[in-house]
């Protein structure tokens, strides 16, 4: 059981070796037509979709014995279905919701959907260009996001490979037929690899591409355009914090914060009602407005991205400390009040919610305090892109500036204690 628990993160930090190694022990072949062979098995033909469909709507028959067949049938197919089966928890039909989540959920349990992504990042390692149209069938099925962007970055990396210069050439019409694609993924795909490679003669199609009527699509293809930097992905990639959904607008202003720096509007969403995304879209459009001609797109490279450490607060040990991967600790702090929260900085700064000092502080890894702010019972803090620190408390909730001044602030009703308390991606709270 714990050794199924694991396979995935085996899987994401694992060498290549050791990655065939996982696959051979679940009895999969690693010689690359077998590896080419598992992917378009776990994808969907239209023939397949339409049997799919069949089946999910047969989650809603009279007879109890076939809605239990075609609930089977779909689990037993594997997360390929799992889109699929998204759609239908939307269905107007009682049965069909509650049984298409029942499908998911055990689809869920099966921890070797990894296994595609160890097979993708082989295929790149091996620079297989012989994968790309398998790739492209496959990806629209790609169970879960870690697979998705390896994919990506293999159909990137086997369009740019020059060994096989008419490979290549095959690879990239298949991308140019991606870009007209009905399947958004595909198109999205073909916008990431399109912009990146920075390829005049097809300058038509990745502008086509920026008003895609797909939020995907437009979104990556304006973030490989910023990254190669191409400043034509901006104000397409500003429209975006009006109509991209909310699970994709805050990878938009991520993007965005990394491109502004110290000069990002004091601006973050909050709320997602028309009128704030409103706000919201105008204040970056300013912000745009006023600083294009001196932006430098190649700092956005210079940004830190996730660099895959553990930052670890010991409440009634006192100490904080911070280890990498392999669990080596970088730095430790010792003889704090009570940390029960932190964050770490850029510049060498840690924000700590210290819960017996009853304050957030900030400090340099030698435990130094440069700044303060009292919280009483504090239990939670993080600082914002615009510079302000958001406090949690037993009681209370706050975001105040540098200077102290509370800009925002939440009490629940006097029975209810906050235990802990953690800020999303799209600024909700929980």
């Amino acid at each position: 059981m714990l050794a199924r628990m694991l396979l995935p993160l085996l899987i994401l930090t694992s060498t290549v070796k050791s990655q065939e190694e996982i696959l051979s022990k679940h009895r999969i072949k690693t010689d690359t037509p077998s590896l080419i062979a598992f992917l378009r098995q776990r994808s969907l033909t239209e023939e397949d979709q339409r049997q799919v469909e069949q089946q999910i709507r047969q989650l809603a028959h009279d007879e109890f014995e076939t809605r239990e067949k075609a609930e089977k049938a779909l689990i037993q197919r594997g997360p390929i279905v799992i889109k699929l089966l998204d759609r239908a928890k939307a269905s107007g039909d009682l049965e069909v919701r509650r049984r298409a989540r029942r499908c998911i959920r055990k689809i869920n349990r099966d921890s070797r959907q990894f296994l595609s992504h160890a097979v993708v990042q082989i295929l790149r390692q091996r620079h297989v260009v012989e994968a790309v149209p398998t790739l492209l069938l496959y990806l629209p099925f790609a169970e879960n996001v870690e697979t998705i962007h390896e994919i990506l970055a293999t159909l990137l990396a086997l369009c740019r490979d020059r060994s096989k210069k008419k490979l290549e050439s095959q690879s990239i019409r298949l991308i140019l037929q991606a870009a007209k694609d009905r399947d958004a993924a595909r198109r999205a795909a073909a916008g990431h690899v399109l912009s990146h490679l920075k390829l005049d003669e097809h300058r038509e199609i990745i502008l086509k591409l920026l008003t895609d009527d797909s939020p995907l699509t437009r979104f990556r293809t304006a973030r490989g355009l910023i990254l190669v930097g191409d400043r034509a992905g901006a104000v397409p990639l500003i429209q975006l914090l009006k109509d991209a959904p909310a699970s994709l607008a805050w990878r938009v202003e991520d993007l965005l914060f990394r491109l502004a720096g110290k000069n990002t509007p004091e601006i973050s969403l909050a709320g997602d009602t028309i009128a704030e995304r409103r706000l919201w879209h105008e204040a970056w459009s300013r912000w745009w407005a006023k600083h294009e001609k001196e932006i430098d797109l190649a700092a956005i490279h210079k940004s830190i991205g996730y660099l895959g450490r553990t930052l670890i607060p010991l409440m009634h040990s006192h100490e904080l400390y911070e280890c990498n991967r392999q669990g080596k600790v970088l730095w430790r702090m010792t003889g704090l009040p009570k940390p029960r929260d932190a964050q770490v900085l850029p510049g060498g700064r840690v924000l700590i919610a210290e819960a017996s000092s009853h304050q957030v502080t900030e400090r340099d890894l030698k435990g130094k305090i440069l700044w303060k702010h009292p919280a009483r019972n504090a239990s939670f803090c993080y600082r914002l892109r615009n510079g302000h620190t958001m406090v949690g408390m037993s009681k209370k909730v706050v975001v105040v500036t540098r200077e102290g001044k509370e800009v925002f602030s939440y009490s629940p009703e006097s029975s209810f204690y906050i235990h802990g308390m953690d800020r999303m991606r799209n600024g909700h709270i929980i």
